[in-house]
């Protein structure tokens, strides 16, 4: 049999035979793809800009930013997705359990589009945007009716073929401006804020440990010391937050120059317990003064055969616009006196959380309410919509008033006991 050639190579020949052959073999492979997932692209001014805010240092690495931050950022989302990111962290995280940040749209969008200002870019707050932006006076007091009516108008005016000016308008009331009528509201919409800064911006973030201070230095005063605090005085702390807080939302609170004059006045005055005294001069008039009362009609008597007596009567309320068929009827104070001190003990809960508490739910709570009444104005005789609510406006029975007393008796005999259950 014949053979065919035989090549003979040495051992330094075949050393650089098999480097070739495994050179050749690296580079077929197929590249591999970066996972860039947790990566997030961001404009260099916003990067600095939320560090500060977050109060990190300058070279830190994205894994440092908040979670529900960085999630916002994958890939293949829509905004309904990054909504339930945030709302998902915000009703996850908080740091005072006795009160719970509103979920309404304009806030999620607030949150999503990172307007941290509110449209307020200047040294001065306008009162047309305080309630936009990270500010206090957006941590309003809302029901789940409320949060439900607020997303249904947004989608009616998306829907809309026409859109007037009044609607426009009557959006923008929806979370309108107010100053709480006692000193247990003021630290409810104070506590909400420093849960939302917690959330979003961790422990590390320099306004909250300024709000957190606040906090702490409100509830050393007695009871008695803040339920004298005045509409000025309460007006006034809630702009200063404002202020202090349109600074941060534009990366300025940082160094010994962070605070502003009035911010440090006030935290000083907290701490010396004499707060009453507080009054800023730029606090709009609209804020810090009651509502006027509503003029009073004359209304004409006659005592007697000859005498005519004038007096004044207080003018009746407007009645619904005649075709709408909406019910408004007058409050029941019996519910009012039912819940308030159970309801105050336990720092204001939502109605929501009480029946959970009890184990119920709140659409069981009241039977022959249906999604046409106003539960808010039902259970606590006002409505943040007022004379512009499409709900109707029923007072509660006897019997409902009972059937309320029986299914929140937990609730009623161990109200310091929800403190303790998310």
């Amino acid at each position: 049999m014949a053979q065919g050639p035989v090549i003979q190579l040495d051992a330094s020949a075949l050393q650089a035979l098999f480097a070739g052959a495994s050179m050749g073999a690296t580079t077929n492979q197929p590249e591999e793809k970066k996972d860039d997932s947790a990566e997030f692209k961001i404009s260099d001014g916003e990067r600095a800009r939320m560090q500060r805010m977050c109060g990190l240092p300058e070279n830190c690495g994205d894994e440092s930013f908040p979670k529900w931050y960085r999630d916002i950022f994958a890939k293949n989302q829509d905004d309904k997705d990054k909504s339930l990111i945030i709302a998902n962290a915000i009703g996850k995280s908080f740091i005072f359990e006795d009160t719970e940040v509103p979920l309404y749209l304009s806030l999620l969008n607030m949150i999503l589009k990172r307007d941290w200002t509110g449209q307020d870019v200047g040294k001065r707050a306008a009162l047309a945007h305080v309630a936009k932006g990270l500010s206090p006076f957006a941590m309003v007091d809302l029901s789940e009716d409320d949060v439900a009516c607020m997303q249904q108008e947004a989608d009616d005016l998306r829907s809309a073929t026409t859109i007037t000016a009044s609607d426009l308008k009557a959006a923008r009331k929806n979370v309108a401006a107010k100053v709480p009528e006692d000193a247990d509201g003021l630290m409810q919409m104070i506590k909400r804020f420093a849960n939302l800064l917690y959330t979003l911006f961790s422990s590390q973030c320099p306004m909250y440990q300024q709000l957190y201070g606040i906090v702490k230095g409100l509830r050393d005063h007695s009871p008695n010391a803040r339920t004298q605090l005045g509409r000025k005085a309460k007006a006034s702390m809630l702009w200063i937050i404002l202020l202090q807080a349109r600074r941060f939302a534009q990366g300025k609170m940082e160094g010994n120059d962070g605070c502003l004059g009035e911010f440090a006045n006030l935290r000083n005055l907290i701490t010396a317990k004499n707060c009453g005294t507080l009054d800023h001069s730029e606090v709009p008039s609209e804020l810090a003064t009651t509502a006027t009362p509503a003029p009073k009609s004359p209304e004409k008597r006659t005592r007697g055969a000859a005498t005519e007596v004038t007096t004044y009567t207080d003018s009746p309320p407007k009645k619904p616009k005649a075709g709408t068929g909406r019910v408004v009827e007058p409050f029941n104070e019996d519910v009012k006196t039912l819940l308030e001190q159970p309801r105050k003990g336990a720092g204001y809960p939502r109605f929501t959380a009480m029946c959970e508490f009890c184990g119920i739910t709140e659409k069981n709570l009241v039977t022959g309410l249906t999604n046409k009444d106003c539960r808010q104005f039902f259970l606590t005789g006002s409505c943040m919509y007022d004379e512009t609510c499409r709900l109707h406006h029923r007072k509660v029975t006897t019997a409902q008033v009972k059937e309320i007393e029986t299914k929140l008796a937990r609730f009623i005999s161990e109200r310091r006991g929800i403190k303790g259950k998310k």
